[in-house]
């Protein structure tokens, strides 16, 4: 119960720190104004974070974290390769608007990173990278997918759904639905499998994987 609270409250400073350092920047939010938004004394703020930098380090890592599990179970599915690019990027594009505070602070306020956590995240976009990589090679391999540069192409393909953290809107007119199928039909336009594209996400609604 005791872990319950605290992971509720850590989860807590989260998420009200994130709503500040997205609105007015990271420099200029204090901790005063975190204790002030969440009723609560600076004390309490350190009872869970050494500090401002190790919120920022969390919030930075955690969306990168959970890309990285993305691709990492999608790998792991007895999916075909186009099954598999069609599955990271619906998954990959739910991460990035679920998170689209997260992901712009990050491209925001990388600069105020200590370098711990700058090595961290590195070699988790690097893990991502690799993994992505090595789907398409796989396709290139079976013949399934067609590109000119198999690591080109995987940047390419993460830089596409990842932009989306700069102009998504929640109260938009594109619903989320709509911008991962339409994401996943531009995926696999980029690896020559857009013709498939009606019948994978078939496939990935039948198995749960959309």
């Amino acid at each position: 119960m005791r872990d319950d609270v605290r992971e509720f409250k850590r989860a807590l400073i989260i998420r009200m720190a994130a709503d500040l350092f997205f609105t007015q920047g990271y420099a200029r939010t204090k901790l005063d104004d975190l204790a002030e938004r969440l009723s609560m004394s600076k004390a309490s703020i350190y009872d869970h974070f050494t500090g401002k930098t190790q919120i920022l380090s969390t919030i930075c890592e955690r969306s990168v974290e959970m890309s990285l599990d993305l691709v990492q179970r999608v790998a792991a599915t007895p999916l075909d390769p186009v099954g598999k690019i069609a599955a990271v990027a619906h998954g990959f594009t739910g991460v990035v608007l679920d998170n689209q505070q997260h992901i712009a602070i990050h491209a925001r306020e990388q600069s105020h990173l200590p370098d711990d956590s700058r090595i961290r995240i590195n070699e988790m976009q690097r893990a991502f990278d690799g993994i992505l990589t090595g789907i398409i090679a796989d396709g290139i391999a079976d013949g399934s997918l067609r590109v000119a540069d198999v690591r080109v192409t995987a940047l390419a393909l993460a830089g596409m759904i990842i932009w989306a953290h700069s102009w998504y809107r929640p109260d938009g007119r594109i619903a989320p639905a709509r911008i991962a199928e339409g994401m996943v039909r531009n995926a696999l336009a980029m690896v020559g499998a857009e013709a498939e594209a009606d019948q994978v996400l078939a496939q990935l609604r039948f198995t749960g994987l959309v």
